[in-house]
């Protein structure tokens, strides 16, 4: 598409014929005629076609008539071959003609089509004349379609000419979009496969996106694997293209895994008989996939593979013959990836399997036994060569018992776990004995399939009732072991075996307890029972005696996690919870003295507790904690003002906590739970008597007050303007919002989901604005700024989205705090600007940080290493942030550096501490990288 330069005075003219043309005074006819000269001149002609054409777009689409937009289109279409070589205009006339005249003649598609994707050849144009072609034809098709069907064959072989051979991605988009119209209302008769190859010469599609285009690689692959599935005659094309392509040697793995996507498409769409020639080379493609020797990194089947392999299964689904032939074939390409577990690729052809018996029912009962029989293999080490791999080997074979119980079980095949599980459990017994705890974390596993499960087998009986037994008495041992993972299959096995089977389970718990003494893994074990109204009658008067006792954090945790596990049964809710409660403060009534640490432990409960109850009952019970505290009095009263005022907090009920704030803001001892309840009250009393206090502050930061940053900009410079060391105290608790008594989750304070977010924002630039405002000599209030420090950036660590802007504003305060404590011998100060500097250097991009200020910190951060005498604590940080240095600032900050941070090491290096040692290696071996 070309135009040539026009003059100022040619267009002019152009403007001119176009309103004569428009008000009927002048003919398009009469203009050509004045364009006499540039035609019938060579070197003019484009000339003479960008006049006409600009004078065409400037008149509506109904001014001229059916006449003279056929007589144009003619004239336009006798020109258009020559256009080609001069990369002219014409096809943009004709294009305008086409898409813009109203008055487009009757039946002209057939001669315009003719002349355009049949004499010329699309190809030779232009990528925008392209695109104008490929939208002329878009036009007819949806406006003139009957015309081009009634070209027949010859319209096909038209079409398949004029896009054969596109390479241009804007144009591919709309030639897989015409070629999908055509697809669906076209007879494509002898030139079905022609038709299919057309664009299968693009697959697997080669593409590189380019900025310019905005087309990406998966619009491409998209729009074209579309057309090669768009036709139920391509069915046997397409298994032969996808069974070419996957044994082409240029072919990439990571393509061919992409490739068994389409196939998934492909099986999903075509019937199944096309398929059946190629199905031996699919199945010997998965296996050299997914079995590659190369590749033992993980277990896992590509998902393009599994949707693959379940596609197929699909699609065979009504001939059991087909099925029972792929499930043999695969079994007979896993079996010796399986028993040569050596090789490593036991799992990964385990896994092959599982993909193929979920799919089928007939395959997984082909399967399933053979798998069952190879495990036994596998646990009884009969297909070991080394003897040193024999545990190792084992060990792995019983992991994986039971997953394939479960599959056989959710493959209805219970016959086959029937006929595995007596040789299993007695396997699994005498590992146990040669190897010990390595087989612990199955047999809860195991158990509690089998227990969960437990309705698929019934009239069956199971040989389980010695290992049950056997698990409940263990479990109480094992729930002391520092192993999450043993501790969550214990887990799931307690509340599988309470759920099924209630009245066995309370008769071994009600047996343990008779012979042991009760300890917080015995309570956990009886918390885990409760499940039901059945259960927390028989076990709940156990959890609520032992409350009565010491409480510590383990029997604090199971507490929690039982209310939460049963949080939808409102019968167990309200029974446990009343009862739990009631425990509380009869044990507190009944205990002479309670230290700090179980009265935090205690608070912190009952809060979590009341925590899950609704507001009514939370109301309910304020009121009746602050009646106690009026009839209580002394140290019984001081202990149950601190177990309850986290509970009370949850209350919404101004009266009750002006009451309960009342009875304890005369009690020195008792100032910190004064705060608590001073801001609950400000939270939801919007006016203050102290607007500027540090009370009112906090509230109206948390819900985004009117003048809340008008406030915390007055306190921060009555602050800086003061030497009132209780002002200093309170500057750190403004930014407090996660302690027990402050935190908005934890007492259901109403504020938005983004509210941590907004406070740092709002928060950060107010902050480093008063910083600049103290003199450097005001140690005092410097340091009570650099304090604030760790709570912002403690905040902004709880964050989803990283504030590398706000961030970014502190690090000229921290890289000045560094500077200074860098200097001192020792101060409380320095491990905390430090591990402030350290979140910094985690959360911000150090692009954004001027070389100058880096080099600064380095040279802070050596000075403090280099310090014979300095804390193992701020060693340790020191060289957490000396890491990050070297592994993200730019090297012209690290090389100039390097001698005398290595130099600085020696003292790291040297140190008795191990833990100092490793990290100085670390460190070492970091810088040392970006020197080579």
């Amino acid at each position: 598409m070309g135009f040539a330069v026009l003059k100022d005075e040619d267009n002019e003219a152009i403007l001119k014929y176009a309103a004569d043309i428009k008000e009927k005074k002048k003919s398009i006819l009469e203009f050509i005629e004045t364009l006499k000269d540039d035609f019938s001149n060579i070197d003019k002609q484009e000339y003479g076609l960008t006049k006409l054409v600009y004078v065409l777009q400037k008149l509506p689409n109904d001014c001229l008539d059916e006449t003279e937009v056929g007589s144009l289109l003619e004239f336009f279409l006798t020109r258009l071959e020559g256009s080609a070589l001069r990369s002219g205009c014409v096809v943009t006339g004709i294009h305008h003609l086409i898409l813009h005249s109203k008055n487009l003649p009757s039946g002209c598609e057939v001669p315009i089509f003719q002349s355009i994707y049949s004499e010329s050849t699309v190809q030779c144009f232009s990528q925008p004349d392209r695109t104008e072609l490929f939208e002329i034809l878009e036009f007819f098709l949806k406006h003139r379609r009957q015309g081009l069907k009634s070209l027949g064959s010859e319209f096909i072989l038209c079409f398949m000419r004029a896009v054969n051979g596109e390479r241009d991605p804007r144009c591919l988009l709309q030639v897989f979009k015409l070629y999908l119209d055509v697809v669906k209302d076209f007879d494509l008769g002898v030139y079905c496969e022609d038709f299919f190859e057309l664009l299968a010469v693009y697959y697997p599609l080669e593409y590189t996106p380019a900025d310019t285009f905005k087309i990406s690689r998966e619009m491409l692959s998209s729009g074209l694997e579309s057309c090669l599935l768009s036709h139920k005659s391509f069915s046997f094309y397409c298994y032969q293209l996808i069974s070419s392509k996957f044994f082409e040697e240029d072919t990439e793995e990571e393509m061919k895994v992409e490739i068994c996507g389409f196939l998934a498409k492909a099986a999903k769409i075509f019937p199944s008989a096309p398929m059946k020639p190629f199905l031996e080379d699919f199945l010997t493609i998965f296996r050299r996939l997914c079995l590659n020797p190369s590749n033992k990194s993980s277990n896992e089947i590509p998902m393009d593979i599994v949707n693959a392999i379940l596609a197929i299964l699909k699609a065979f689904e009504n001939d059991k013959e087909t099925i029972k032939s792929i499930a043999n074939t695969m079994t007979e390409n896993c079996e010796p990836f399986i028993l040569q577990a050596e090789m490593g690729l036991t799992g990964k052809a385990l896994a092959v399997l599982s993909v193929v018996s979920k799919g089928s029912k007939i395959a997984a009962e082909i399967i399933l036994p053979q798998i069952m029989f190879w495990l036994g293999n596998l646990i009884n080490a009969d297909t070991v060569n080394a003897p040193q791999n024999r545990q190792e080997i084992i060990v792995e074979a019983i992991n994986f018992l039971p997953d394939w119980l479960l599959l056989s079980i959710e493959c209805e095949c219970t016959q086959v776990v029937l006929d595995a599980l007596p040789g299993f459990i007695e396997s699994l017994k005498r590992t146990e004995e040669q190897f010990g705890s390595v087989v612990f974390s199955v047999e809860y596993k195991l158990s509690e399939i089998l227990l969960s499960q437990s309705s698929k087998f019934e009239g069956d009986k199971l040989p389980t009732k010695e290992l049950f037994e056997k698990l409940v008495w263990r479990s109480v041992t094992d729930l002391k072991k520092p192993d999450e993972k043993l501790r969550a299959a214990i887990q799931k096995f307690i509340i599988a075996f309470s759920k099924s089977d209630f009245t066995t389970f309370s008769t071994l718990v009600e047996k343990e307890i008779a012979t042991r003494e009760v300890d917080s893994c015995l309570l956990e074990l009886v918390a885990l029972g409760i499940c039901n109204k059945q259960s927390v009658e028989k076990f709940g008067s156990i959890i609520v005696e032992a409350l009565k006792r010491d409480i510590d954090f383990d029997l604090s945790r199971c507490v929690i996690e039982t209310i939460e596990r049963n949080k939808d049964n409102n019968t167990v809710i309200e029974k446990l919870t009343d009862d739990l409660i009631s425990a509380f403060i009869q044990g507190l009534e009944n205990s002479e003295e309670i230290s700090i640490e179980e009265t935090k432990i205690k608070a912190e409960l009952l809060q979590q507790i009341v925590l899950k109850l609704n507001q009514s009952k939370v109301e309910e019970l304020t009121n009746s904690f602050v009646t106690k505290w009026k009839e209580t009095e002394g140290i019984n009263c001081e202990k149950l003002i601190k177990v309850t005022v986290l509970s009370i907090l949850q209350s919404k009920n101004t009266d009750m906590l002006e009451k309960a704030l009342n009875l304890t803001k005369s009690q020195s001892n008792l100032e910190e739970i004064s705060n608590y309840l001073a801001f609950a009250l400000s939270v939801y009393k919007q006016d203050s008597a102290e607007p500027l206090s540090w009370i009112s502050i906090k509230s109206s930061l948390l819900l985004n007050r009117p003048n809340a940053l008008q406030n915390l900009e007055k306190f921060f410079q009555n602050f800086i303007s003061s030497s009132d060391v209780s002002r200093t105290c309170r500057l750190s608790d403004i930014f407090d919002f996660d302690s027990a008594g402050f935190n908005p989750s934890l007492n259901r304070y109403p504020v938005s989901i983004l509210w941590r977010q907004r406070i740092l924002c709002q928060f950060i630039p107010i902050y480093v604005k008063y910083f600049s405002q103290i003199s450097s000599t005001n140690n005092f209030h410097r340091s009570a700024f650099f304090e604030l420090l760790n709570p912002i950036l403690a905040n902004a660590q709880k964050l989803t989205v990283p504030l590398s802007t706000e961030l970014l504003q502190i690090l000229p305060i921290l890289t000045e705090a560094l500077e200074l404590l860098s200097l001192e011998d020792e101060s409380p100060l320095l491990d905390l600007v430090i591990e402030s500097f350290i979140q910094l250097l985690k959360q911000a991009s150090l692009d954004s940080i001027s070389n100058e200020e880096l080099e600064k910190n380095l040279k802070s951060l050596q000075k403090i290493l280099s310090k014979p005498k300095a804390k193992m604590s701020t060693v340790i940080k020191v060289l957490e942030a000396l890491e990050l240095f070297g592994k993200n600032a730019p090297s012209e900050v690290v090389l100039p550096a390097f001698s005398g941070i290595i130099g600085a090491l020696k003292n790291a290096t040297l140190s008795n501490k191990r833990i100092v040692r490793k990290k100085a290696a670390a460190v070492r071996n970091q810088w040392e990288l970006v020197l080579s």
